[in-house]
């Protein structure tokens, strides 16, 4: 299965109905019992279609009860398992940075797959992420178990959801599982598991037949990040890695093998949010978005705005190391997309932007233009003379 939603994107589900308008028509033409009939069917039909494609019974209440204006929408850890979508590929800690806390999510989805019900019942089962224990026992290979206990050590049932304490960082693969108690053997044993891969396939399930099992291709980040909080709310983290990932300044363990620089201004900026590649910073009337990377960086933003076919002024250029351009959106905003290098490989680009329509255009041209001559990087910056 090969089902991605980008944080930020809207996917929703709503039952089949009929229109108002049209249903004094049908009920004429056809009767009450035909019309209630067919509304039947394609709730069932819709049902069996779900339950095809591994959407979580648990799940499909809440989709047959949504009516023409209300839908069942994606968009918390906990809706991302029960339709059993996937995030887009990135290591864990760009989706969640406390690894406590990301094993703690994890081991309530392991939980409700357990007791097949929803993430949701079984979260207050799993202890707080404080709670967290080093040495809870010893699995089969003999390794040395961090996690969370769950229960008194019973050997027939749900003790301990853990992993290789080598593993606790999440930092790479990750054999999770819900543990019995130490058996005669004196070792833990794994009841339901996650195997987690960053590359290849990551699986889910009791046992080893694979038809008892979820299968997905890469990491599955979405059973890692809050079960009941918007998914988009790292999407700030997210879109730098994409950055770092697309303009090669990832090395291959998924860390930062250089740190983009960020330009610096003349100007009080006052940054409001910032990822390892992005900032958004706000500056009177403007809002200024910064990606910094490498100088790849540059040459795209150059060749697309040749491209572009939309109105546009070269305000300052010398193409080699700085150039910006002018423009307005159809609602009537003006802005300016900037690009500096520095000399050493490095690039950044800043889109400067009004929040609103200026009153004024000229003195809104002018702001912009103080605001792209306030920049340098490394030194470097436009020639404003």
């Amino acid at each position: 299965i090969d089902r991605m939603i980008e944080p930020g994107g809207i996917l929703g589900f709503h039952a089949p109905y009929f229109a108002p308008e049209s249903l004094d028509g049908l009920v004429a033409q056809y009767g009450l019992d035909d019309v209630l009939g067919a509304s039947r069917s394609d709730v069932a039909l819709m049902v069996q279609q779900l339950v095809d494609w591994n959407v979580n019974a648990n799940a499909l209440s809440y989709i047959v009860s949504m009516g023409p204006d209300e839908t069942y929408n994606i968009s918390t850890g906990e809706d991302y398992d029960l339709i059993w979508a996937q995030l887009p590929p990135a290591p864990l800690s760009y989706w969640n940075a406390d690894a406590a806390s990301a094993l703690r999510n994890a081991c309530i989805h392991l939980l409700a797959h357990h007791q097949n019900t929803w993430p949701d019942a079984v979260k207050d089962q799993v202890p707080p992420a404080v709670a967290i224990q080093t040495g809870l026992a010893t699995n089969e290979q003999g390794q040395s178990l961090t996690g969370y206990r769950l229960a008194s050590d019973n050997p027939l049932g749900v003790t301990y959801c853990a992993l290789p304490a080598s593993q606790a960082s999440l930092a790479g693969e990750i054999d999770l599982a819900l543990y019995s108690g130490p058996g005669p053997s004196g070792a833990a044993k794994p009841i339901v598991s996650l195997f987690n891969r960053p590359e290849g396939w990551s699986t889910l399930g009791t046992g080893s037949e694979p038809t008892r099992r979820k299968m997905q291709k890469g990491s599955m980040s979405h059973l890692f990040v809050d079960l009941l909080q918007p998914v988009q709310g790292d999407f700030v983290n997210f879109m730098g890695y994409l950055g770092l990932r697309k303009f090669g300044q990832v090395d291959e363990a998924g860390g930062v093998s250089q740190t983009p620089t960020f330009p610096v201004s003349t100007e009080p900026m006052r940054v409001s949010h910032q990822s390892a590649t992005v900032q958004l910073i706000n500056h009177g009337q403007n809002r200024i978005i910064v990606q910094a990377g490498s100088d790849l960086l540059y040459e795209r933003l150059w060749s697309q705005i040749n491209d572009r076919n939309d109105p546009k002024v070269a305000m300052l250029s010398d193409v080699k190391n700085g150039y910006v351009f002018g423009g307005s959106y159809p609602s009537g905003r003006f802005y300016m997309l900037m690009a500096l290098r520095d000399g050493n490989g490095g690039s950044a680009l800043l889109r400067i932007e009004t929040l609103d329509v200026p009153q004024d255009s000229d003195v809104a041209l002018l702001e912009q233009v103080d605001i792209a001559c306030s920049f340098s990087l490394n030194g470097l910056g436009l020639d404003c003379l």
